[in-house]
């Protein structure tokens, strides 16, 4: 049993250590950033984005995105909020009270079923890594 369990410790450690070096590589470096100019980052307006998702370890990228600036620096504002229960986000997303939801590919089969329309724009994890430990 504990064999196991240390399989999915490194699984998931691996996932995390991969995450990481995406969203570092995505930092760019001070000399392109300076390049941009600030004149025009400060004449096109942000545009924001609200995401709904439920409280999992998987979505910490988004989190990690918003606060280290990584959406600001492309325009966008992102507004995450916490909700628990399926329906409610559903809900939420139908409602247009959210712009975008963070969800697994069997949820957005019956979000797209109950005539939801959404697009998949990001796949956090491959099929074949373990997500429950």
């Amino acid at each position: 049993m504990l064999v196991g369990r240390n399989k999915k410790l490194l699984a998931l450690l691996m996932v995390l250590t991969m995450l990481a070096s995406v969203l570092a590589g995505c930092g760019g470096s001070k000399e392109a950033d300076e390049s941009k100019g600030s004149e025009q980052a400060a004449d096109i307006p942000m545009e924001k984005v609200r995401i709904t998702l439920c409280t999992w370890a998987g979505y910490g990228p988004l989190f990690l995105a918003r606060d280290k600036g990584f959406f600001a620096e492309e325009g966008v504002e992102v507004e995450i909020s916490i909700v628990e229960g399926l329906a409610e986000r559903k809900a939420a997303l139908k409602g247009n009270k959210v712009d975008a939801m963070a969800t697994t590919l069997d949820i957005e089969s019956t979000v797209q079923a109950e005539g939801i329309p959404m697009k998949v724009v990001w796949a956090l994890i491959h099929p074949t890594v373990p997500t429950e430990f």
